[in-house]
């Protein structure tokens, strides 16, 4: 096969290579230049670069016959990559658990048109024209004004004894109406903003909760449930009458009754009577058996005792209204219950208030790690940007390419990228060998400024001077764009 001359030139002009070696090579090849000069580059890779154009002389006379050209070793076969396992995607459909659609009516829910729904909201309704709606505040200061105690009922909807004790308690006339009489009755669920702030100053355990309240001290001098069940219609109404026969705000029997009626965890109203004192009047009062139970009687009999000679109406310019409020402040400060359910109340508070602390905490350094990568995407974006100005700045400075019909002061370069990619392009001798930086740099988005080197393999030479003009290269020069480490 005779290799056409030019072929063997433009072969020589980029390689760099003898003509022999161009000529075998572009045989070889089926006069394919592409593959020829991807051969000639394998073999230089492998180590078995054969002799140049500067020594044909040597490359003829190796030869074993003058007649025949001698022919290169077979380049080597580049290493073969075992095949990709094949992939197979099979989409099936989310499979749905089988569950049974079953609609389980709620029995205190109202539904408009459904009979059996009205029955039942109304049957589990609460006492609402005997509720207090205010605050507690406003119950205190009602109760004071009045002279009533104060009965609290705290429920909780998802609590089914709750419910009950609407349908079987509150719901009687009977006890609707010694409520009416003597207190100020609350009701509140739990989970409400004044539910939550009871138990945070009165602890219970689980509702429904009943208690009452001194409307003078705000203390809790009667508790009933707290462990989830139903509490007894006529316990309740058998208690409540007791304590209001007990228990006075009209006068100082409430002050004398007060130390002997301890708040209570139970609704158990039993209690041992060990101990009992006697008044200035000769009456005589039960005291519970604890010496600090009987430190407050002795207390509240003073005090008894100091307004019964000192005049019933005014002592000493005081009102007895008075007298009363600060025995009772007594009689609670000396109360070892009570001042451990202060204490109890105070440590809560502080633990709340560090609770509120670490949220708080938490919560800013939330805020804080969202605006970090806020920022972080902000200057990402203004990287990108810039890096895309920049990119955009160099293509317009590329000079154009010339004329096809030019052929003097041109070189046609072909760069072999690291994925193995060619590019080809023409330039005149007056460019720079920045001028061919730039050029790979807007054609390769994967190839940043400074991230690679131009490097010439044969005779290889690495160009970093961005200013040398390109006349220093041959008319048909082949570059490897090679990654700095």
């Amino acid at each position: 096969m005779e290799i056409p001359a030019d072929l063997v030139a433009q072969f020589c002009g980029v390689t760099n290579a003898d003509a022999t070696l161009a000529s075998q090579l572009l045989r070889d090849s089926g006069l394919d230049m592409e593959a020829a000069i991807s051969s000639f580059f394998a073999i230089q890779e492998a180590g078995g670069l054969p002799a140049t154009s500067n020594s044909p002389s040597r490359a003829l006379a190796s030869s074993p016959t003058p007649s025949t050209p001698p022919r290169p070793p077979s380049p080597p076969s580049p290493p073969t990559r075992p095949p990709l396992p094949q992939v197979v995607d099979r989409l099936l459909p989310a499979v749905q658990p089988v569950t049974r659609n079953r609609h389980i009516p709620d029995p205190f829910a109202s539904s408009a048109g459904n009979s059996r729904t009205d029955r039942l909201s109304e049957l589990f309704c609460p006492p609402t024209h005997i509720i207090f709606s205010g605050s507690f505040d406003e119950a205190l200061s009602l109760a004071n004004e009045r002279k009533l105690w104060i009965l609290i009922n705290i429920q909780r909807s998802d609590v089914f004894a709750c419910h009950t004790m609407n349908r079987d308690v509150w719901s009687d006339p009977a006890l609707q109406q010694f409520i009416q009489s003597h207190f100020v009755f609350i009701q509140r669920d739990e989970r409400t903003q004044d539910g939550m702030q009871y138990k945070r100053f009165y602890p219970y355990d689980e509702p429904p909760h009943v208690a009452v309240i001194d409307p003078r001290s705000g203390e809790r001098v009667r508790v009933w449930g707290g462990d989830g069940e139903p509490i007894s219609k006529h316990q309740l109404l058998a208690d409540l009458e007791d304590f209001v026969g007990r228990n006075s705000l009209y006068d100082d029997s409430a002050v004398r009754g007060a130390p002997s009626r301890r708040p209570s965890t139970t609704r158990d109203n039993t209690h041992a009577t060990v101990a009992t004192t006697s008044g200035a009047n000769g009456e005589a009062h039960d005291v519970d058996g604890t010496e600090d139970d009987m430190v407050a009687a002795a207390i509240a009999a003073s005090m008894e005792h100091y307004s019964n000679v000192n005049g019933s109406s005014r002592t000493n310019g005081q009102n007895p209204q008075d007298l009363e409020r600060h025995a009772s402040r007594l009689l609670s400060a000396t109360n070892p219950t009570l001042n451990r359910n202060r204490s109890i109340r105070a440590e809560q508070d502080s633990a709340f208030e560090e609770s509120l602390a670490l949220d708080r905490a938490k919560e800013e350094s939330k805020k804080s790690e969202e605006m970090r990568k806020v920022k972080a995407q902000q200057e990402e974006m203004l990287r990108e940007q810039s890096l895309a100005e920049r990119r955009e700045q160099k293509r317009k400075r590329i000079p154009a390419p010339p004329p096809v019909e030019l052929k003097e002061g041109v070189r046609e370069i072909m760069f072999r990228l690291p994925d193995g990619k060619r590019l080809q392009r023409r330039f005149r001798d007056s460019d720079t060998i920045g001028d061919l930086y730039d050029y790979v740099e807007v054609e390769v988005d994967a190839l940043g400024e400074g991230s690679f080197e131009l490097v010439q393999p044969f005779p290889k030479a690495t160009f970093e001077d961005r200013q040398t003009r390109l006349e220093v290269l041959p008319r048909r020069s082949a570059l490897i764009v090679g990654l700095k480490a």
